[in-house]
């Protein structure tokens, strides 16, 4: 659906799915942000992929997909062990069975590709579909609410850490600390840049490229990298600050060299297509429209001109 609305169509800036399954009934929801004038049109896209589903329902290679990211997923929610005691709490108190998770995940190895269709045949009734539009009054101007940029972080006050620096000879820095508590690798390579090394007149300039740093280098496609990084479980991030910029990978101890090896691709040979850079601009700009719309995004950003007047913070 991203590729459908997002990518080809550009129907609209993002689009996601999930399902609530308490113990009683529960819902499956997708939800999508676009422009008022397009929703009826995406709607209509949606209803052809859910009909595909039951038509079909998916590819091996898409089954796979799915069952590998809910895996690594779970995983990646139990590093610390505030959240193991929480999944044990919960699972205890829902179902009865501390141990629900792993009995879940189980579950998913087992789901084979008629499963699928079946599942949605049954459940994803269109006549039994809610559609909800939040938008805006007529008199007032359209607004988004923007995705937080809060990050959760988790205590590590009583945590001792054994980290080791080493210094390559191209200047680069290297920190190293290991914990075999999961069969994870997290890798952050950072470099200097971010808002702080940009002016008025290239603002937003970091941003857009650090984005477009994952869309292609001169032998892998965006779509080659997202379908081979999904396939695996890897989460697979770019980001740009204040002060810096790069990409952050996590993944299962057993794909560390397939990551390593498309990290040292995409640095030495981004490409940045145009296409691609087209639409994050797009949806650059249509993030600061959004922010433009939230009264607590207007008055940060106002302060943080008068405090920094025409520093690039």
């Amino acid at each position: 659906m991203y590729k459908i609305l997002v990518k080809d169509k550009k129907l609209a800036y993002s689009v996601s799915s999930y399902n609530y399954t308490p113990q009683d009934e529960g819902l499956f929801i997708i939800g999508i942000a676009l422009e008022e004038e397009k929703i009826e049109e995406a709607v209509t896209e949606v209803l052809n992929e859910l009909r595909k589903i039951k038509r079909s329902s998916l590819s091996s290679g898409e089954l796979n997909k799915v069952k590998k990211s809910a895996l690594s997923s779970f995983i990646y929610s139990k590093e610390s062990i505030e959240a193991q005691a929480d999944d044990y709490a919960s699972n205890y108190a829902l179902t009865g069975d501390y141990n629900f998770s792993k009995r879940y995940l189980r579950g998913i190895g087992a789901v084979k590709k008629r499963d699928v269709a079946r599942v949605a045949n049954k459940y994803l009734d269109l006549d039994n579909m809610t559609v909800a539009v939040i938008k805006a009054q007529k008199e007032t101007a359209a607004g988004a609410v923007p995705a937080s940029n809060d990050a959760g972080t988790a205590s590590n006050e009583n945590r001792k850490f054994d980290i080791k620096k080493t210094s390559l000879s191209n200047g680069a820095t290297i920190l190293l600390c290991e914990d075999r508590s999961l069969p994870i690798v997290s890798m952050n390579i950072l470099f200097k840049g971010g808002v702080r090394t940009e002016d008025k007149t290239t603002n937003g300039m970091s941003y857009l490229m650090a984005n477009a740093l994952l869309k292609g280098t001169g032998s892998h496609s965006a779509e080659w990298i997202a379908k081979e990084t999904e396939s695996r479980g890897i989460i697979f991030t770019s980001f740009s600050g204040k002060n810096s910029f790069g990409i952050s990978v996590k993944c299962l101890k057993d794909d560390f060299d397939f990551s390593l090896d498309l990290i040292s691709d995409i640095l030495k040979n981004a490409n940045f297509p145009e296409k691609e850079v087209g639409i994050l601009k797009d949806l650059q700009l249509a993030a600061i429209k959004a922010q433009e719309d939230d009264i607590f995004a207007t008055a940060s950003k106002e302060l943080i001109k008068s405090i920094f007047k025409y520093h690039p913070y």
